[in-house]
C-alpha cells in the first residue's frame, strides 16, 4: 500500500486494518469504479478519471487521480458526496475502502489525517486552476499540459491515452485534438499510436504548455526529464 502516497502515512497495523476492510481491484479503461456514496478509491498505479455527466449524456472530466491521492477529496470534512463518477482511464490497481474506515483511521493517526486535509486543499486549488485554464488558454497549450500531467500520474513517458479521452479532458472536439497532436508529433515531441502517446521531449512540451502545468501541486516534471536522459 506504500505505492499510494496517502496510505504511506499509515502504520503497519493500520494498513492491516484497512486491508481487511478493503477490496483491491483492477483499473480497467472506461469501467465505472466504486460507489462514491460508500467507498473511496486509493490508486496504487494507473489513473482514474472523475467525471460529471450531463442530461444530454455528454460527460466532462473534472479531475484525475493517480497514486498521489484518493477519489474523494473531502471525506473528512463533509458527509456530502458530490455525484461525480469515478471510472478507469489508465490501467492499474486501486484499493476500494469504505469511507467510514478511512475516517476511523484518520481519527487515530494525525499524520494520515493531515495528509488527507492537505490533499483536499490541493485538489480544490487544482480545480480552480483548471477552470481558469479552460477559459483562458488554447487547445495546444492545454493538450501539452494534460499529456505531461498524465505522464506524472503514471510515472512514465508511455501514456495510454486515447484522443477521445483527451477531447473529454479539454472540452473540445476529437478532430481538434487530432490536429494539435499531429503537430506535436511532427515536431518530434511525441509519437502516438492508437490509444498510446510516447513523450519524447518533455522540455518542448513544457515550453508549449500553459503556465497552469507548473501551478498544479501534483505535477512532477523532474521525473519525466530524468527518464528522458
Amino acid at each position: 500500500m506504500n505505492s499510494n502516497q496517502l496510505l504511506g502515512h499509515l502504520t503497519d497495523a493500520e494498513k492491516q486494518t484497512l486491508q481487511k476492510a478493503s477490496t483491491e481491484l483492477t483499473i480497467v479503461r472506461d469501467s465505472t469504479l466504486a460507489n462514491p456514496a460508500t467507498h473511496v478509491l486509493f490508486p496504487l498505479s494507473g489513473m482514474i478519471s472523475l467525471v460529471i455527466k450531463f442530461s444530454d449524456e455528454s460527460q466532462h472530466e473534472v479531475g484525475c487521480v493517480g497514486s498521489e491521492g484518493v477519489s474523494s477529496a473531502f471525506i473528512l470534512t463533509s458527509h456530502y458526496q458530490p455525484p461525480v463518477i469515478a471510472f478507469g482511464q489508465i490501467p492499474g490497481r486501486a484499493v476500494s475502502v469504505p469511507i467510514e474506515t478511512v475516517r476511523s483511521l484518520a481519527q487515530g493517526n494525525d499524520a494520515f489525517r493531515q495528509a488527507l486535509e492537505d490533499y483536499a486543499a490541493q485538489r480544490y486549488y487544482q480545480a480552480c486552476v483548471t477552470a481558469a485554464c479552460n477559459a483562458h488558454h488554447n487547445v495546444p497549450q492545454r493538450l501539452a499540459k494534460w499529456i505531461l500531467t498524465a505522464g506524472d500520474r503514471v510515472k512514465s513517458q508511455n501514456v495510454p491515452l486515447t484522443h477521445d479521452y483527451l477531447a473529454m479532458m479539454l472540452g473540445t472536439r476529437r478532430a481538434t485534438v487530432t490536429v494539435a497532436a499531429q503537430r506535436f508529433a511532427e515536431e518530434g515531441w511525441i509519437t502516438y499510436r492508437r490509444g498510446h502517446i510516447d513523450i519524447k521531449n518533455p522540455d518542448a512540451l513544457l515550453n508549449a504548455s500553459c503556465e497552469c502545468y507548473g501551478m498544479n501541486p501534483f505535477n512532477t516534471r523532474q521525473s519525466l526529464v530524468r527518464a528522458a536522459a
